[in-house]
This record gives structure tokens, C-alpha cells and sequence, in this order.
């Protein structure tokens, strides 16, 4: 193809530019090659046996011819647009809303996942009429790491000359097709659209103070991370497929990714990591053809109307197995180490720091905070009592006589008949003893300071906990929390009682 080079120089040409004829040549292959593709798909699917067929095929070589098409082409691209945020993948049958170019570089950089972070490497999605996605797959075209379209915007002139002899029509043309990226003047949404009102002043009552957003769906971002999950899952898939022994007796030659999974299994490193995507969920947009897909948008259409989503679950808390009490004589060590006691004794604390009135409401707030302890006493005893019996009499296992009978009562029993030691008979009353001791200390040794408790505080923490004890002692655990329970009506009662009594003497 030639071409008028005064006629360029007037219309194309920037200083310092020049002709590339090879690069025009080239460019000219590629596109015959898409067009031949075309030609080509277009003409198997003709019947042999039709008695039109010789007609059909005179009109689709005809169609197919490079100026014909390409002016189609140019006429059809004013149907579609090179987006990378999409509207219709929201909502189908949103037609008309404007939808979003926006090159992912020129994003504010914000520290979480969002379309600013593909920078460079991004694939455009086009909306539009599913029937004119052909146009997009010819801009896609490469030559030289530049597609067609990026081509077309640069006003490159080797593509004009691989375009047409006329460099009118070739002009025309590159505009049609650079108009993808244009970008509208006046953007518009849709009744289907997702809208939100954003306050950007306290004048709730005034319009003028709300910004209307309108979310939309980041096609290109979304389908970056399809690439990457599909390309994980594909690899996983494919080293599953090597050890079938449906292939057997077929070499197969694994991926690097493949390789990796291979590694993992064996247990030695591997330069590329393996990803899981536990709870993993497709979501389908659009119909069921592959064009009803292609009417949101083409990389929907490209992946089949398929949208990963990432369980967005939180985690699942696993604890650590319970260890049996070892090389400690207490057990209230690791009992005050326990999440839920640290948190009651800080709330607790906190309180007393304000030195609150000496009232039932005082007395009855301190008393939830103590049944709260007391609950998790019994707990830790729960857990420490479903162990295997007998790991007290381990060695390393150094608690007391009466903690080791209360926390492993068949193991300290058949340990004490096996060594001919009598039981104690004074469990409950030591370990009440211990918990109020333990108590005191806490109270007495806070960072800020210690809290004036004394013996009058040490007899009641003790007698509460024998109580609980013993509420254990009769029915387990459900039976202690009952008991717990009725001490805090009890005295919730005679806050109200009291409250009353107030209230009538005013």
C-alpha cells in the first residue's frame, strides 16, 4: 500500500517522525492474518450442501476484503468503549449509564487492593454491542508491545499506512478508532444503577450538601485477579492430572506452577509458592450465551461470565490443645493467664480506680465481675478435667495435693491408693483459699497502685468461691452457673429493694 508522503507530513507527521516501512509492512501482515482468521471461521461454517452457498461465500469474501471491513469496522466502533470500570456487570439491564476509563497509574495510591495498584499492566474491558466486539479484538492486536489501538491514539503512521492508500480514509479511520478511549463530557447513571448519597457538609437538610456516587464494578482490576486465582487452580488441576492413572502411561510435562505443588507434596522448597483459595465462589454475569455475557462486557464474555470471590469469612479460631499442669504448684498461674480473667480483672480494676460509693448498685456491679472470675474457674476446671485422667501422677505434675484431686480427681485417687496416701479431705477449703488469696493479690499489686483489701475481702472472695465449688461438686458446671446465676438476681433484688426505699423515704 502507498501513500502521498507530502500529505503525511501535513496531516501525521510531527517533527522528528519518520516512515517506518517495515513497521507498515508488518502491521499490514498482521492484519491481513486477523482478517484471513476471520474470512475463514466465517466460511466453515457453510454447509456444503446449501444452494446458496456459492452466493453466501461470494458475500462474506466480499465483506471480508480489507477495505470493506475496516470501514465497517470504523463505523461500528462508535458502538462500544475501551472502560475499565463497567456499569452493566452491576446491573444488566443498566443501558445508557456511563461507564469508566480510568488508567490504573494515574489512581491515587491508597494502602489497600484496589484498581491503582495493576499500574501499567492492565487489560482493557470494552462495553458496548456484543455483536461489535470483533472491533476490539482487531485494536488489540500487537506489534511491538503496542496494541493497535494504543496505535491508533498515537496517530502512529505506520498503522495509517497499513490501513489504506488513502490517507483520508486512513485518518478517519484511526479517529473512529482512538475514540474508544475518549473519555464522555458529561457522564450519566442509570434508575438500575447503585446510587449513594455521601454528605460533604453537617447541612443534612440541604441537597447541596451531598456528592451522589455511583459505585462501579472494576472490570479490569477483577479480571487481573481472575487470571491469577485461574492460573493458581489450573496448575493445581494440572499436577492432580499427572498422578491420575487415566495418564498413566502419557509423559506429561508438569508447569512451573505444577512443579511447585509437586514440591510442596514432597516437602522441599520451590523458587514459586503455592496458593489455596479456601471457600472459593464463582459468580455469573449474564445470560446463557456466550453473547449475553459479551453484552456486559468482553472480559466478562472472555471469562465465560465467571467472577471469583474470595470467602470473606473471618477465620476460624483454632485452639491449642490443653496441656496438663506441669513443674507448677498452682493452678492459678496459668489460670490468670487465661484471656477471659486478664479482661475481667482489667474491667474490674478500672472500676475500683474510681473509688465508686459504697452502695448495693457498687456491691452489685463488683459481685458480676467476681461471678465472672468464678465462671471461669470452673471453665478452666472443665477443660482440665476432660484431659485423660491420670497426668497427675506425671513426674513433672508438682501442684498441691488438693489441686491435683480437684482438677484430676480419678488420677490423684488412684495415685494416692497406689502409693497408700490418704486423699485430703479438705480440698474445697483450700482451693477457696487459694482463689482468694490469689484474688487479693491481684488487687494489691496493680501498676497504679494497690487496692486496700485485706482479711474482710479474703473471706469473702473464699467463701464465694467453696460455694461455687460445691454448686460444681453437685451437678458440674450447669449446675455452678444456676447457682451464679441466683446470687446475681438475689442481689439485683435488693439493689431494686433498696432503690424503692429511696425513693419513698424522699
Amino acid at each position: 500500500m502507498g501513500m502521498d508522503s507530502q500529505y503525511f507530513r501535513e496531516h501525521f507527521l510531527t517533527k522528528g517522525v519518520k516512515m517506518d516501512k517495515n513497521k507498515s509492512e508488518a502491521l499490514q501482515k498482521i492484519i491481513h492474518e486477523f482478517l484471513q482468521k476471520r474470512l475463514n471461521d466465517k466460511l466453515e461454517k457453510l454447509k456444503d450442501d446449501d444452494p446458496k452457498r456459492a452466493e453466501l461465500q461470494q458475500q462474506i469474501q466480499a465483506r471480508f476484503q480489507a477495505e470493506n471491513w475496516l470501514e465497517n469496522a470504523a463505523r461500528r466502533a462508535g458502538h462500544i468503549q475501551a472502560v475499565t470500570h463497567t456499569l452493566k456487570a452491576i446491573h444488566s439491564g443498566a443501558k445508557g449509564g456511563s461507564s469508566l476509563h480510568a488508567h490504573p497509574a494515574s489512581l491515587k495510591k491508597l494502602p489497600i487492593v484496589g484498581s491503582h495498584c495493576l499500574g501499567n499492566e492492565y487489560t482493557l474491558d470494552v462495553t458496548g454491542d456484543a455483536g461489535v466486539l470483533d472491533v476490539f479484538d482487531f485494536l488489540s492486536r500487537e506489534f511491538d508491545g503496542q496494541t493497535f489501538l494504543e496505535l491508533a491514539v498515537n496517530n502512529d503512521v505506520a498503522l495509517a499506512t497499513a490501513l489504506s492508500d488513502d490517507a483520508e480514509q486512513a485518518k478517519r479511520w484511526m479517529q473512529s478508532f482512538a475514540a474508544l478511549l475518549e473519555i464522555e463530557d458529561q457522564p450519566s447513571a442509570h434508575t438500575l444503577a447503585k446510587q449513594m448519597y455521601w454528605p460533604i457538609s453537617s447541612d443534612v437538610e440541604n441537597d447541596a450538601a451531598f456528592h451522589l456516587l455511583e459505585p462501579l464494578f472494576p472490570s479490569s482490576l477483577v479480571h487481573k485477579a481472575y487470571e491469577l486465582i485461574h492460573g493458581d487452580l489450573d496448575a493445581a488441576k494440572h499436577y492432580r492430572n499427572s498422578k491420575s492413572p487415566k495418564f498413566k502411561n502419557q509423559q506429561i510435562e508438569l508447569s512451573d506452577k505444577a512443579r511447585a505443588w509437586q514440591a510442596q507434596e514432597k516437602g522441599v522448597m520451590h523458587e514459586l509458592a503455592v496458593s489455596k483459595y479456601p471457600l472459593l465462589a464463582v459468580k455469573n454475569i449474564g445470560g446463557q450465551t456466550i453473547r449475553s455475557k459479551g453484552n456486559v462486557s468482553r472480559l466478562n464474555q472472555v471469562r465465560q461470565g465467571a467472577n471469583y470471590l474470595l470467602a470473606s469469612v473471618p477465620p476460624q479460631w483454632v485452639s491449642q490443645p490443653l496441656k496438663p499442669l506441669l513443674n507448677t504448684e498452682s493452678m492459678f498461674g496459668r489460670y490468670g493467664r487465661r484471656a477471659e480473667v486478664k479482661t475481667e480483672l482489667r474491667t474490674l480494676l478500672k472500676f475500683l480506680k474510681t473509688d465508686p460509693p459504697a452502695t448495693l448498685p457498687t456491691r452489685n456491679r463488683r459481685a458480676q465481675h467476681v461471678n465472672a472470675l468464678l465462671l471461669e474457674l470452673l471453665q478452666f476446671t472443665t477443660e482440665l478435667r476432660e484431659l485423660e485422667s491420670g497426668w497427675v501422677a506425671q513426674p513433672e505434675c508438682k501442684l498441691k495435693p488438693q489441686h491435683a484431686f480437684w482438677l484430676d480427681p480419678e488420677g490423684a485417687w488412684q495415685q494416692a491408693h497406689a502409693q497408700n496416701q490418704t486423699p485430703p479431705t479438705d480440698t474445697l477449703n483450700v482451693v477457696s483459699e487459694d482463689f482468694a488469696l490469689w484474688f487479693n493479690h491481684q488487687l494489691q499489686s496493680t501498676p497504679a497502685g494497690s487496692l486496700p483489701v485485706g482479711d474482710p475481702e479474703y473471706n469473702v472472695w473464699r467463701k464465694l468461691c467453696e460455694e461455687a465449688l460445691k454448686a460444681y461438686e453437685r451437678g458440674g458446671l450447669e449446675e455452678a452457673m444456676c447457682w451464679l446465676d441466683m446470687r446475681a438476681d438475689e442481689l439485683a433484688d435488693t439493689t431494686a429493694q433498696n432503690a424503692k426505699q429511696e425513693v419513698a423515704h424522699v
